[in-house]
């Protein structure tokens, strides 16, 4: 870069060379034409000028001197164009130099017209930009131009524009102030070559001083930049030799087994290594007969002639002295301070110990703050470092480790005796509660009051105010309390004014953090005071009631969440109950006493729905059949008998009327005794509210449409297809994965098809016999049944499609019976 600078100003200097040559030139070629040729050698002396001489302030004076003598005129002036911030369409000049003859005013040394804008006089820029040059007499310039030459003694002005690097840089101008001239175009093209000259001196004076003035400051940024590798090297090669040590002082802090011997060793080798008067270890602790904290010096070293603190009587110092030094440390904040800046109570203990200036660092121990390290200088204050800092602050958190270290040796084996004591006893208290849980269902059989034992039992243990039980619908995502006790006593649910709103499903808030943690298996415990009320209208409910806390329990069997028990308590919790263990065994125990309680029932209500079925089947084989029988027997009798036996007939068709209304009260019957999803609606309308209960509770879209003209079926038939259709869906929810299932009924003249199709996993064919969990035997027996046929049909990542088809002979015979 400086070399191009350079190559520049030299090409520059050549073209002013080859000017003044042809300026010499043209002054031999016109010697008699004067004045002519007075401007052309005083050109060319100004060109000389500006190259020999060493001043360039002075070569352009002389350059300025030369041609306004010239000239003949008062004033010669260099004129610079510059941007003004405030006005940026319209550009300012200023002038740079000037000359002016005797008894002229100067222009350049009134700061008012030293510099003005060619606002105003946007045309003689414009002029200017293009090359001309301008000349005017004071009474042809525009105001309020004009008065501000006429000011300075201007009777005519001439100006010539300089260019460099092919824009308007500025202007030479010269000023008649005694007579106004007219200057001929000849003497003002001369001017031109001179105006050049003088611009490009002045252009090439400021790049040289700019570029000196670069190279000046990369050299002192060099400079710089070289003491500053220097100093880094030095602090980082100190820094490392500081770190080697602290980090041979932390080995040994952690290895020696005797701590009493391995921290003075550290306080020692910190001192020496950073030149330290004094390091001590400092604890904090409360004296027991007054409770006022004190801060006691249990290990110190001190460098050679310096007084330790128990030779001045400060072996123990209280806390109010020291105030300004312990609130920063209960906070975690290191101190690093010369003397002279602590209050004066400080700084009079201090004193006592000859202390200059002082650092201290915080130990803390499982968050608690227990003492600190100090570090001393008595000698001379000190100003610390960062690094210094940084290297005694990991010195001191290592003297705090193995302080640390030492008290969990202490504590360990009392701690394990304690808590093996307290662990024996915790697990003889559970153990009588279980087996006393354990007894009482074996002795009372009855489930619902054994989850009253239960919430009794746990809310004693756990010392609650009260406890309720909330079982869990996963079908309509509610929640109901089950059983509520308070202070030892079971309260009636439906009796119990203030349980009124719990008589009623809750609906589960899944998204909340304690259902999403209880969904998890996870106990969890919330203050009310943290809750919003406008969240949950049983917030408001538990403040009335005068709780302040619960801790909810979830009652998990396998991957299902049946419901939780609910602590309440009249204080805030900050955390879960110590025998929760115990807590989540009789939770274990609930959860065990529910399932039992639902397998019960749901053993009743299948041998209800086997016994309903096989009464309806005994009902339709036996009596329906018969009657159905009797019906066809007496139609037949009917078509051969004569028309002349009117009574014979007649008694035919009462017997034939009796026999129908017969098969309507078995039908009648056999209809009481149908599922009760089909009690109040056909197949049709079965199948649709079954997809709207199942769509409710999970994510997936069943979709089911009807083909054809509905017509009934039998009810057997009816009741089997419901339950292929049921198990058909839950297979394709719980194990296909799928997302969208469509149901098909499809009413043809001469076949029904009940069709179930998913878009979930599917399976392999061939291992058909390996997914008898699927329900599979269990609709191929219910098809034998009804003597329907069943397809199964599913490729892997495709789902699969299940088919049932039924020929409708049965149903043509049900419609003749009818007629």
């Amino acid at each position: 870069m400086l070399q191009e600078d350079i190559n520049t100003l030299q090409h520059e200097n050549m073209g002013m060379q080859t000017a003044l040559a042809i300026a010499l030139e043209q002054k031999k070629a016109v010697l008699e034409q004067t004045p002519l040729a007075r401007l052309l050698s005083a050109t060319a002396a100004a060109a000389q000028a500006l190259l020999t001489i060493d001043d360039f302030n002075e070569s352009v004076n002389t350059a300025l001197q030369i041609m306004g003598e010239s000239l003949d005129c008062d004033r010669f002036t260099v004129i610079e164009n510059f941007e003004s911030p405030s006005n940026l369409t319209v550009p300012n000049w200023r002038l740079l130099y000037e000359w002016t003859s005797c008894d002229t005013v100067s222009q350049i040394s009134d700061s008012d017209v030293a510099q003005g804008t060619w606002e105003g006089i946007e045309a003689w820029y414009e002029r200017c930009r293009q090359g001309d040059s301008i000349s005017y007499l004071v009474e042809e310039m525009p105001e309020p131009f004009r008065s501000g030459q006429a000011a300075i003694g201007v009777k005519a002005l001439y100006a010539v524009p300089i260019f460099v690097e092919n824009q308007c840089w500025g202007i030479v101008g010269f000023d008649d102030c005694r007579v106004s001239k007219r200057r001929n175009p000849a003497e003002l093209d001369v001017l031109k070559t001179a105006a050049a000259c003088i611009g490009s001196a002045i252009q090439r004076q400021r790049s040289q001083q700019a570029l000196l003035q670069a190279e000046q400051e990369k050299a002192a940024e060099l400079v710089k930049v070289n003491e500053q590798l220097q100093q880094r090297g030095s602090e980082a090669l100190r820094s490392n030799r500081i770190l080697s040590v602290v980090s041979q002082i932390t080995k040994n802090l952690l290895k020696t087994e005797d701590i009493d011997v391995a921290i003075p060793t550290a306080l020692e080798a910190v001192g020496k290594l950073v030149n330290m008067s004094r390091v001590v270890l400092i604890l904090e602790h409360q004296d027991p007969s007054t409770q006022r904290l004190k801060h006691c010096v249990i290990y110190e070293w001190v460098a050679t002639g310096i007084a330790d603190h128990d030779s001045v009587g400060m072996s123990v110092m209280d806390n109010d002295d020291f105030q300004v030094m312990i609130k920063p440390l209960y906070q975690g904040q290191s101190m690093w301070r010369v003397i002279d800046e602590l209050p004066v109570i400080t700084r009079q203990q201090f004193d006592q110990l000859e202390i200059k200036s002082t650092g201290v660092v915080p130990i803390f121990i499982e968050g608690s703050y227990i003492g600190c390290v100090g570090f001393d200088d008595c000698v001379t204050p000190r100003q610390w470092s960062q690094q210094e800092i940084d290297v005694l602050t990991a010195a001191a958190e290592s003297i705090g480790a193995a302080l640390h270290r030492k008290q969990l040796v202490e504590s360990l084996i009392t701690e394990r005796a304690r808590a093996a004591e307290a662990r024996a006893a915790e697990l003889a208290k559970a153990n009588e509660s279980l087996r006393g849980c354990v007894n009482r269902l074996a002795d009372q059989p009855n489930c619902e009051t054994f989850w009253e034992h239960i919430l009794l039992e746990a809310s004693a243990q756990i010392n609650s105010y009260a406890a309720a039980l909330f079982l869990y619908d996963e079908s309509s995502n509610t929640r109901v309390m089950k059983r509520y006790v308070r202070a030892g006593k079971v309260l009636p649910i439906k009796t119990t004014p203030e349980l009124a709103q719990f008589k009623k499903s809750i609906p589960g808030d899944i998204a909340s953090f304690w259902e999403t943690a209880l969904f998890r298996g996870e106990a969890v415990f919330f203050n009310l005071d943290d809750c919003n009320p406008r969240i949950s209208s049983q917030i408001n409910w538990h403040h009335h009631q005068g709780h302040r806390s619960i801790v909810r329990v979830p009652l998990i069997l396998g991957d299902r969440h049946l419901g939780f028990i609910g602590f309440c308590f009249r204080e805030a919790r900050t955390s879960l109950p110590e025998n929760m263990e115990l807590i989540m065994a009789l939770a274990q125990q609930a959860t065990l006493a529910i399932q039992l309680t639902n397998l019960a029932e749901q053993g009743r209500q299948a041998a209800i729905l086997e016994e309903r079925n096989r009464m309806a089947r005994e009902i339709h084989d036996t009596l329906a059949q018969a009657f159905t029988g009797v019906i066809i027997q007496l139609g037949a009798a009917s078509r051969i008998i004569t028309d002349e036996s009117a009574d014979v007939q007649a008694h035919i068709n009462q017997a034939r009327d009796l026999a129908r209304e017969g098969l309507a009260e078995a039908r009648r019957s056999v209809n009481a005794l149908r599922p009760q999803i089909l009690e109040t609606s056909n197949l049709r309308k079965a199948f649709n509210r079954l997809a709207a209960q199942m769509s409710s509770s999970i994510d997936t879209q069943i979709v089911c449409t009807v083909i054809g003209e509905v017509y009934p079926l039998s009810i057997d038939r009816e009741n089997n297809l419901l339950r292929i259709g049921q198990e058909t869906l839950t297979n394709a929810v719980k194990y296909a994965q799928a997302s969208e299932i469509q149901i098909q009924l499809v009413y043809q003249p001469t076949e029904f098809i009940l069709r179930v199709k998913d878009n979930g996993q599917g399976f392999e064919m061939d291992s058909l016999s390996m997914v008898q969990g699927f329900g599979l035997i269990s609709m191929k027996e219910r098809c034998d049944r009804i003597g329907a046929e069943l397809i199964i049909q599913s490729i892997p990542g495709q789902g699969t499609e299940i088919m049932i088809s039924i020929d409708n002979d049965a149903k043509n015979l049900d419609s003749y019976l009818n007629c």
